[in-house]
């Protein structure tokens, strides 16, 4: 896949096929990223149907929370069990769960609040959470989530791969899988989400679902399937799945973003570190390729392929 090869101090490695990374690495799709650029997700338990519409234009949610959503640059998604048609079939009558989960680098967080009513997820709660702070409502967990996209109404692909995802994650890790409105790439179905971690998964068949599970308990990443982690731009997204599988990193926290800087004519300088190394990466834009669009017209959010030019790897000495 690699031309070049990973040596000492200095080395560099460029991608074969002219610079281009394709559209498959490795087996999955590193081009257009679209995992969300946010501090935290609020994810709202709502049995459906949920309609043609993301959860942040949804009637669904109350517009106090969607307005706060929007103005914090929070991710908001409604969720449903596998195989459930009612909130909360085991916990108090006329009870959802809600979760507010930070996903900040200072510290990431899954807290479980037990509602009755949407108007208990207070502005307050709102705020800390947009702040990488618990609200102190609910109860933390240690125990990550698993989201896989469902809502057919967006992309009916999203249902009929996500459900038996859903399934076979439920099986491997029961209670902490839930089916969820759009999350992004369509085109990546059956789409699965770990929280806090923030990392998302695409093309992931049902058979294989429940390594992703094991890799995500044991601190991987799971990299046939991986699609980027939530947090990262765009440029940075595109490096991170290609550093991934050039050096055969699968630490979840393996690799650090320090910059992603764009020189504003199509060039992209992309630095990650390491406890052994740092990785100077420069990709360039590319225009999006016309079988790359990922959802119906009126919800793409696609802006376009990059492509790797090169990699410098610099030993740490000592």
């Amino acid at each position: 896949m690699l031309a070049g090869k990973s040596a000492a101090s200095g080395a560099s490695v460029q991608p074969t096929g002219g610079g281009c990374v394709g559209c498959r690495l490795m087996g999955y799709d590193v081009l257009s990223p679209q995992t969300p650029v946010t501090a935290g997700w609020i994810l709202i338990e709502h049995p459906g149907p949920w309609g043609q519409l993301p959860a942040a234009r949804s009637a669904l949610v109350e517009p106090r929370i969607r307005e706060a959503a929007a103005r914090h640059r929070l991710s908001l998604n409604l969720i449903r069990r596998y195989g459930r048609q009612r909130p909360r079939p085991d916990g108090p009558p006329g009870t959802f769960s809600c979760f507010l989960v930070g996903l900040r680098e200072s510290g990431r967080f899954v807290e479980e609040l037990t509602l009755t009513h949407q108007d208990q997820l207070t502005d307050q709660a709102i705020e800390l959470l947009a702040q990488g702070r618990p609200s102190g409502l609910g109860r933390l967990g240690d125990e990550p989530l698993y989201l896989v996209c469902s809502h057919g109404r967006v992309e009916a692909a999203c249902a009929v791969r996500g459900r038996p995802v859903a399934r076979e994650l439920t099986a491997a890790a029961p209670g902490r899988v839930w089916e969820s409105t759009h999350v992004g790439g369509c085109r990546f179905a059956a789409n699965v989400v770990c929280l806090p971690a923030g990392v998302y998964y695409g093309y992931v068949p049902p058979a294989d679902a429940g390594r992703i599970v094991e890799a995500t308990r044991e601190g991987r990443i799971a990299p046939a399937w991986y699609r980027g982690r939530v947090g990262l731009p765009a440029s940075g997204q595109t490096a991170d799945a290609f550093l991934r599988h050039a050096i055969n990193l699968a630490g979840t926290e393996a690799i650090k973003l320090v910059k992603a800087l764009h020189d504003g004519n199509g060039l992209h300088h992309v630095e990650f570190t390491s406890d052994w190394a740092h990785y100077t990466l420069l990709l360039r834009d590319r225009p999006p390729a016309p079988h790359a669009a990922t959802c119906p017209p009126e919800r793409r959010q696609h802006s376009g392929d990059l492509q790797v030019v090169s990699m410098v790897e610099t030993r740490r000495r000592g």
